[in-house]
């Protein structure tokens, strides 16, 4: 079974159901990390697809907010950015409270992400 970009961010939004209902800290730490995903994907595949980009098997990450720069799409580039940055708190700074307003973030930087690819695709 293979899974798409969009399945990392239905998961977000199911494991961003649970936290809310039990208030559990890791879950909004993994509504980040599984949005990043989400939107980390879609933008290599939106690089792939319109710009023939091919993904280096070292710092993929930078290297995806780079060939973003590099087409013009410092937004996609920005938003990719802050929420990798969100990822490593929730990831690595177990010492900081990771909170609900986190996570939302999160989420809503992934739509974002999604709004602003349709539209590169489109135009």
């Amino acid at each position: 079974m293979t899974i798409s970009a969009d399945d990392f961010c239905e998961f977000a939004d199911e494991i961003m159901e649970i936290g809310q209902q039990n208030k559990k800290e890791i879950y909004f730490r993994n509504v980040a990390s599984r949005a990043y995903y989400c939107a980390y994907h879609q933008c290599v595949n939106l690089l792939i697809r319109k710009y023939g980009f091919q993904v280096p098997k070292e710092d993929s990450h930078q290297e995806v907010i780079r060939k973003l720069q590099q087409q013009d799409l410092d937004d996609l580039a920005g938003l990719l950015s802050r929420m990798k940055n969100l990822r490593k708190i929730a990831d690595y700074e177990l010492e900081n409270i990771f909170t609900e307003r986190d996570a939302t973030q999160s989420l809503w930087y992934a739509q974002e992400v999604a709004d602003r690819i349709k539209n590169v695709v489109n135009s």
